[in-house]
This record gives structure tokens, C-alpha cells and sequence, in this order.
């Protein structure tokens, strides 16, 4: 049990709560690529009904752990794939890498889910060249404004549930 408010309930009017809860949102996001790329660990169920602020300063906790599992090699090497081709710029080989994975996005806008890639896998870059700054501007402003609506991963392969 975690004392606190969910992400999604949070009132987002307070500039100074909107501020610690996108703080949060990046805290459970590097926690999220650490577990997952050192330990293959998997927390399939994110959202933002899943992320609890806590205390005065809104630190962030996950929870429902029910859907987690451990990543297999194969299902790693396809996120490392992925990771890695997002250097590439490239739509068509990120889709044809994600084809097939069973992974899969509350979207079929093949541009927020590459805006959604970019803004996880690889914050050294804003998706320049692949994602239209427009598109990185709706997602940025789903997350801090709509968390409940933001484009999420909403399916995992078979074998992972």
C-alpha cells in the first residue's frame, strides 16, 4: 500500500504539481529503462493510474505489479533493436522491427508512437528528422496536461502476460 494520489487524479491546475508531477513522470520512466535493460525486468502496465505521487513532495511509486515478467533475450534484443534504430531516423525500419514483436500502442498514429519512442528511448534527441516538432509537442503536452490520455505500449507478447 502506498499513502498518496494517483498521477492520473492529480490536480495539474497548481503550475508548482505540475512541475513535480512531470519530474515524477521522468522518475519512473528512467526507473522503468534501468529495470528493464539491466534486469529485464517488465512493467507492462504503466499508466498514469499506475504511478502514485506520495507526501508533500510527490514522490513518485509504481504499482500493480500484476502484469510484470522478465524480459526473454529475444524480447530485450527487439527494445535493443529498436533503441538502436531509432538513430536511423528511419519509420520504416522501426516499424519493421516493432512488426511481429507483439508489442503494441493505444495509437495507430505511426507519428505519436514514434514521438512516444523518441521521448523514452532516446532523450538526447527530440526525434529530429523523424518526428514532426508538432507531434512532439502534442505528446509533451498530453503527458503534462492529459496524462490520462497519452499514448501508451498496450500489448505485450503472449508469453510476457
Amino acid at each position: 500500500f502506498l499513502p498518496g494520489v494517483t498521477m492520473g487524479a492529480l490536480d495539474k491546475k497548481d503550475p508548482a504539481v505540475r512541475a513535480k508531477a512531470v519530474d515524477a513522470t521522468i522518475a519512473i520512466a528512467k526507473a522503468i529503462g534501468v529495470t528493464m535493460f539491466r534486469e529485464r525486468f517488465f512493467h507492462s502496465d504503466p499508466h498514469p493510474g499506475n504511478i502514485m505521487l506520495l507526501g508533500e513532495e510527490l514522490k513518485p511509486g509504481l504499482i500493480d505489479f500484476g502484469q510484470c515478467t522478465t524480459l526473454t533475450k529475444k524480447q530485450l534484443r527487439t527494445i535493443c533493436h529498436v533503441v538502436l534504430l531509432l538513430r536511423t531516423r528511419s519509420q520504416t525500419l522501426i516499424d519493421q522491427a516493432l512488426r511481429g514483436s507483439g508489442f503494441a500502442f493505444n495509437t495507430e498514429d505511426p507519428e505519436l508512437k514514434m514521438a512516444l519512442l523518441y521521448y523514452f528511448f532516446d532523450s538526447s534527441t527530440t526525434g529530429s528528422g523523424a518526428v514532426r516538432p508538432e507531434a512532439m509537442e502534442v505528446l509533451k503536452d498530453t503527458i503534462q496536461h492529459k496524462p490520462a490520455e497519452m499514448p501508451v505500449l498496450t500489448d505485450t507478447p503472449r508469453e510476457m502476460v
